[in-house]
């Protein structure tokens, strides 16, 4: 009979360098990019039609009509109120979406911001409002802030701050492949002083890199994940890793409860990389596998600063 051996679950990040920086989403260059980054952002998938037809839906969803200025201008003005730009000021849409969803649902939703809308509509008023999102939004934001206006400091979100997070994708050693995205998303809301980094429910995405099936010669099932970002409230993409610090408030803090849903967990030599164990015969990964990140590197972040 074939002897069975224990499964092994390496969870792995590259290495980032050190100091504070802001680690926005790279903005894309052509308009067609843009507006289907804002498209992906409002609906989540890429509309159908010509550039102007796209923009034009865009705008109409947003402001209730279309407007006139050249098409390019159009784009760049859609991008900026929804996505925003890497160092600007701007208290974008989704921004300000995810302040009155924190106020009113105590966390945001892994969701496209126009369902996420309409969920907050529905939880405050029992009904989706009619007319452009923008409006919409904004008589949700004088029912959430007393002043109606949204506050927003930048911070650093120091190196080494522990981010608990849950895997929302199933992973198996016998079916998981290299290249694979492996959703995750953030399980507490993760403050600098007073001040909202980053929102409970908050996503983030890993990558498989390597996937290793156990063999009867002694050795364990592995799959390798590479994580590339969390966003915070602004749309910052930070990056996370699972150094010594994680492991050790994953063993001390998430055992228990890891345990019954992902295998005991234990851990190994730390080395140049984090790694984190799991045992079993071949390695399964359920949704909903929780454990503990650390940020990778001081990283500038424009918190938004909650009523009490």
């Amino acid at each position: 009979m074939r002897k069975y051996l224990s499964a092994l679950l390496v969870v792995c990040m590259l290495l980032v360098n050190t100091g504070v920086g802001f680690a926005a989403a790279t903005v894309p260059v052509s308009a067609v990019d843009k507006i289907t980054a804002v498209e992906m952002e409002l609906y989540g998938m890429e509309q159908t039609g010509s550039l102007i037809e796209r923009v034009s839906r865009v705008e109409f969803d947003m402001y209730n009509e279309a407007h006139a200025q050249p098409i390019l201008e159009r784009v760049d003005a859609l991008y900026k109120e929804v996505k925003g730009m890497p160092g600007g000021n701007d208290v974008t849409f989704v921004m300000r979406l995810n302040a009155v969803e924190m106020v009113f649902m105590k966390g945001v939703a892994d969701k496209p911001a126009k369902v996420r809308l309409e969920d907050v509509e529905r939880a405050i008023t029992g009904e989706v409002a009619t007319g452009g999102m923008v409006a919409r939004l904004n008589t949700l934001i004088t029912m959430a802030f007393p002043d109606g206006g949204i506050k927003v400091e930048s911070v650093v979100l120091p190196k080494n701050t522990l981010v608990k997070i849950s895997i929302q994708k199933a992973m198996d050693s016998k079916e998981t492949k290299a290249g694979e995205e492996v959703p995750f998303k953030a399980e507490d809301n993760i403050y600098v002083g007073d001040k909202l980094v980053i929102a409970k429910g908050s996503a983030g995405k890993a990558v498989v890199k390597k996937v290793v099936r156990s063999s009867g010669f002694g050795r364990d099932a592995r799959i390798d994940l590479d994580f590339k970002y969390l966003l915070a409230v602004d749309g910052t993409h930070v990056k996370v890793e699972l150094g010594d610090i994680a492991q050790k408030a994953t063993k001390e803090q998430l055992g228990a409860g890891a345990a019954g849903m992902a295998g005991l967990l234990l851990f190994g030599p730390l080395g140049a990389i984090g790694a984190i164990f799991v045992h079993g015969k071949e390695l399964t990964v359920p949704v909903g596998a929780m454990l503990f990140t650390q940020v990778s590197a001081d990283t500038e972040v424009r918190a938004l600063v909650l009523p009490q």
